[in-house]
């Protein structure tokens, strides 16, 4: 005769073992659905920052074309607000994006605060849940390189004076009241005189003009417009929102890996 004993009887807890077991097979499955949601989280943030860097690009856009600046002899109150309203646009643009960017860069990153799963998220109310994920989310793009990266090229280049200017006094954007503000709580946003533009542009609206739109071959050659559309035609991020070669993140159901398109081009 066989005997066979319970568990109890035996002195062990065979429900707790098996809940035990079924948890360390859980385990695997538990960090995929983590690193999925920490992934899908970096890539809402990088579609943020996509959709504000569109915007400094089309906002500098117009400014690379000499049709912009084109004014009459003298130039008229109409023309000059004009090219008035599209820089102070540009300048607007900029400093959204810059603040947006420091914003992310520098946001808290809480390494205790994971994304929960489904199971914690059951066993919270709400509200706890709703704290818990922007703990969990925030900092996704702390000290993002390519991020730090364009800010620090950006304010660059709108600082180089333009070489070979056919008047050094109007070679900078500081010289027409476009100036970059040096506080560091500030971080690099520009500040515009409309005043002193105003002034530049009535009294050397072709200087005004190369300034922006001049075509050259090296960096410091060329207009402030075509430098800032370089950069941002230069920019690479790991997801690109809205792009048809970027696929969603998922969860291989076979080989239980995450997998996401890296280095797509803005």
């Amino acid at each position: 005769m066989v005997l066979r004993v319970g568990g109890m009887a035996t002195g062990m807890d065979t429900e707790s073992i098996v809940k035990s077991l079924m948890d360390a097979e859980r385990i695997p499955l538990m960090k995929m659905e983590r690193e999925k949601q920490t992934l899908e989280w970096k890539q809402d943030d990088y579609r943020e920052m996509n959709i504000k860097l569109k915007n400094l690009f089309d906002s500098a856009d117009p400014l690379r074309l000499e049709g912009t600046f084109k004014v009459s002899a003298p130039p008229t109150d109409l023309e000059v607000d004009g090219i008035i309203a599209k820089i102070k646009k540009f300048v607007d643009t900029y400093n959204e994006v810059t603040v947006s960017i420091n914003g992310k860069i520098n946001e808290d990153r809480y390494a205790d605060y994971q994304p929960l799963t489904n199971d914690q998220r059951d066993a919270m109310s709400d509200k706890q849940a709703e704290r818990w994920d922007a703990k969990a989310r925030s900092g996704m793009l702390k000290n993002d390189s390519m991020l730090r990266g364009i800010l620090t090229e950006m304010r660059s280049e709108l600082s180089i004076p333009l070489a070979g200017a056919t008047n050094t006094n109007f070679d900078t954007l500081s010289e027409i009241g476009i100036s970059v503000k040096g506080s560091y709580q500030e971080n690099g946003k520009l500040t515009l005189d409309e005043s002193k533009l105003c002034a530049a542009i009535k009294s050397n609206p072709a200087e005004v003009k190369e300034l922006f739109t001049k075509a050259g071959t090296t960096t410091d050659g060329t207009g402030i417009a075509k430098r800032v559309l370089d950069t941002l035609g230069d920019c690479e991020f790991p997801f690109r929102a809205g792009h048809p070669a970027c696929p969603s993140v998922h969860a291989s159901e076979n080989k239980g890996r995450l997998h996401a398109k890296e280095r797509i081009r803005l």
